[in-house]
């Protein structure tokens, strides 16, 4: 049993406790719901805080995180090493916040990101979509794949979490036309799940097909998390790089200049 769900299954049982000393009939608490009344929209909100920074300079840096899960304290970690540098633009955290979709990990989570002082975006991940964990995410920051440019790089934003969202995911048609909108000399393809080589079965011979026919025509750059250690290669002209697991102390850091960018693996502690 992880840490988390040992707090939660604690804090459920004092509430319980408590409940039953007050008597109070009205007194409703569960860690399974599905709506927050703390946040909504945050990767709009904080997308609005970046764009308001693009004056056009470079080099700039984004610092990539992923699979924070349960590992609150680790993850508070770097985002305090992130804090004492001043080189940063954003951060982008690469899915799986969560480890079981529950709301309480949810806010828990983003009570952690908002400890930075850099601007934060969340990709979604496969754990973030169990439960009630899709309609929590799509509230709290809005909508599974989206895309945007700051300082002349296209970041595209992507949801391939198959498995816990069946039919329709992933989205090609909607992955294609924002790859058809690609102007950019540098472009960043961020999804939780590197579909390389299937990615252990969970894509189709058919879907890698799709995502290679896609991805070195226009991709200077893929970043992802899944499977919780750092793993960096270049497949049709393309770096393709896993992240590792923030609970482990890894964190990408990328310098992008005009037609080029420097990456850097990072393992904090």
């Amino acid at each position: 049993m992880g840490r988390g769900w040992v707090v939660l299954f604690a804090l459920s049982l004092l509430l319980l406790l408590v409940a039953g000393l007050t008597g109070c009939d009205s007194f409703v608490f569960t860690p399974f719901g599905s709506e927050s009344d703390k946040y909504d929209d945050l990767n709009a909100k904080n997308l609005s805080k970046i764009m308001s920074m693009d004056d056009g300079s470079i080099p700039f840096k984004v610092a990539f995180v992923a699979d924070t899960h349960t590992y609150y304290e680790e993850t508070e970690k770097i985002i305090k090493i992130l804090n004492n540098r001043d080189d940063m633009d954003f951060i982008m955290i690469v899915g799986d916040i969560t480890n079981q979709g529950l709301l309480q990990e949810y806010e828990w989570s983003v009570e952690v990101f908002r400890k930075s002082r850099y601007p934060f975006l969340v990709v979604i991940g496969n754990h973030d979509a169990l439960t009630f964990g899709q309609d929590i995410f799509h509230t709290m920051f809005g909508s599974y794949n989206f895309k945007f440019r700051y300082k002349s790089v296209e970041f595209v934003c992507f949801n391939d979490n198959k498995w816990e969202f069946g039919a329709g995911v992933p989205d090609f048609r909607w992955l294609e036309d924002a790859v058809s909108e690609i102007i950019s000399p540098l472009s960043v393809l961020a999804c939780h799940i590197d579909p390389c080589d299937g990615a252990e079965g969970i894509f189709t011979p058919a879907e890698v097909e799709r995502f290679e026919s896609m991805i070195p025509s226009v991709f200077s750059l893929t970043v992802h998390g899944h499977w919780h250690g750092p793993r960096a290669l270049v497949q049709g002209g393309v770096a393709r790089h896993v992240v590792g697991s923030a609970g482990f102390g890894h964190c990408l850091i990328v310098t992008f200049y005009a037609d080029y960018f420097e990456v850097e693996q990072c393992k904090f502690f």
